[in-house]
């Protein structure tokens, strides 16, 4: 991968972490889900270590369809260690947090890793009621760098992570 301009730390792209949703597919190079009831991961993953022991943020960039039909729960996301299954930070994210219908909104919040060796896990569930499209996940030092766009995400060369 090339190198990451400064205060990012990670850039994943959503379309090559695996799923649980049996309605998750790739399409523009993300990962979407038609608007259903059913329940599941539209992603999780990377399982890093080695973050520093400090406030990081985790970026999320995700499209929904409508944003103005009612106010339900669509995603929590979070961020896990993997190992001990503890999740250190998360979001519930609802229909109208969504600035804009179809154009990419960035959702965000803070955590610390517990250790070095903590296995980051970055996840997005999906909870029903909408179409959505998410397509990367950046970790970033935000004493150093500020998203305020997605555009400013840098691109990335996809990488297939296995479950």
């Amino acid at each position: 991968m090339a190198q990451l301009p400064d205060g990012f730390l990670d850039v994943f792209g959503v379309s090559a972490l695996p799923s649980t949703h049996p309605g998750a597919f790739v399409e523009r190079g993300g990962k979407a889900i038609r608007t259903t009831s059913q329940q599941g991961f539209l992603c999780f993953g990377q399982y890093k270590k080695g973050y520093p022991i400090m406030p990081l943020q985790v970026v999320f960039s995700i499209q929904i369809d409508n944003n103005t039909k009612d106010d339900a729960n669509i995603f929590i996301l979070d961020v896990c260690d993997h190992h001990s299954d503890r999740v250190i930070g998360n979001s519930v994210i609802t229909r109208k947090d969504f600035e804009k219908a179809n154009e990419w909104c960035l959702f965000r919040f803070n955590f610390t890793p517990p250790s070095q060796e903590a296995n980051m896990e970055f996840r997005i569930y999906y909870m029903g009621n909408a179409s959505v499209l998410a397509d990367k996940i950046a970790v970033i030092d935000p004493a150093k760098v500020s998203i305020t766009e997605a555009s400013q995400i840098p691109d990335i060369e996809p990488v297939t992570v296995s479950s």
